[in-house]
């Protein structure tokens, strides 16, 4: 199996790290968003107009709803809402096969920001995540 790049948006760590992901594998996809204490079965793609072309964030489908209500989130530009749980980028093809991640480490670090929820509110924060 082909390893492609990624970048991993963790809004728990408060960290955004660059990693290798098999290009083949929806299990590693699954893996990657999961938390200790969750794991991940179902996840969306979701597009920015601020992503280079072909690139796309994979979110977990669960990590908003209410059934599963998650604390921390972060927002990338370009994108109408904060989204729960971590974010994976990785790229794609031509063919729609995932390759490497062509938007840049440095403007993902510099442009996304996390989000501590709070009730119904939500405020910016750089701390990572403690359970309570």
């Amino acid at each position: 199996m082909a390893r492609v790049k990624g970048i991993l948006i963790d809004p728990f760590a408060c960290s955004i790290t660059e990693i290798e992901h098999e290009s083949e594998s929806l299990d590693g996809i699954y893996a990657l968003l999961s938390l200790d204490d969750k794991c991940v079965t179902t996840f969306t793609c979701v597009y920015s107009g601020m992503l280079q072309p072909g690139d796309a964030i994979y979110i977990d489908d669960e990590a908003s709803s209410e059934d599963h209500p998650c604390e921390r989130y972060f927002m990338f530009p370009g994108c109408l809402q904060p989204y729960a749980g971590k974010g994976l980028i990785l790229g794609s093809d031509a063919r729609g096969r995932t390759s490497d991640v062509q938007t840049l480490m440095p403007y993902v670090e510099l442009t996304t920001f996390f989000l501590e929820r709070r009730g119904s509110l939500f405020s910016a924060t750089v701390e990572p995540w403690t359970k309570k």
